[in-house]
């Protein structure tokens, strides 16, 4: 049908540029309208309760390449990076279950499992919940 008009569904602009192949997380303030990239690397950035530290997922060099990501925290006031107690493969953006607390899926025997870490580097990796996957909690 000629001189039809494009459906809603029709892209009619021009397909976003593809992702860098090394993504970075950014911290960002409003006040001076200012970008800063903190570590290359790195996906999926969750920012703690307090705003004081972001957990994310990084590329991790020398780790096998089909299972390349850790969980780590970065504080924000210091920008030391801290490996969390996790060490399997997190291809996942993890959530704060609280200030002390991370929230995760790792691949399960229906899906996906939920796991927590220590926030804090210490303790161990604990299953949250069997067959359940992207975890909400309220503030």
């Amino acid at each position: 049908m000629s001189g039809a008009s494009p459906s809603p569904t029709t892209p009619t602009s021009t397909p976003p540029p593809p992702r860098p192949e090394r993504p970075i997380s950014s911290a960002a303030t409003a006040s001076t309208r200012t970008l800063r990239a903190l570590h290359p690397n790195v996906e999926c950035p969750s920012l703690s309760p307090d705003g004081t530290r972001i957990a994310y997922k990084k590329r991790i060099a020398d780790a096998d390449p089909d299972a390349p990501w850790r969980l780590y925290v970065l504080d924000l006031r210091t920008l030391r990076e801290t490996a969390t107690a996790e060490h399997r493969n997190i291809d996942d953006q993890a959530v704060w279950r609280d200030g002390h607390t991370l929230v995760y899926s790792l691949p399960g025997d229906y899906g996906s499992d939920l796991w927590t870490a220590p926030a804090d580097g210490t303790g161990t990796p604990h299953r949250l919940l069997s067959a359940a996957l992207a975890p909400v909690f309220s503030r």
